[in-house]
């Protein structure tokens, strides 16, 4: 997965812990570019 851009402040909306993973959601004034390699995707 890659990101680019410029972000501004980041405002944390949400933590969670999950077994195999940790979800952070977050909300940004901004650009944000994402790219995801489906392949890489389980």
């Amino acid at each position: 997965m890659g990101l680019a851009g410029t972000v501004g402040a980041l405002k944390l909306t949400a933590l969670t812990v999950q077994p195999d993973a940790l979800v952070v959601t977050a909300a940004a004034s901004g650009q944000l570019r994402a790219t995801v390699d489906a392949g890489a995707v389980r």
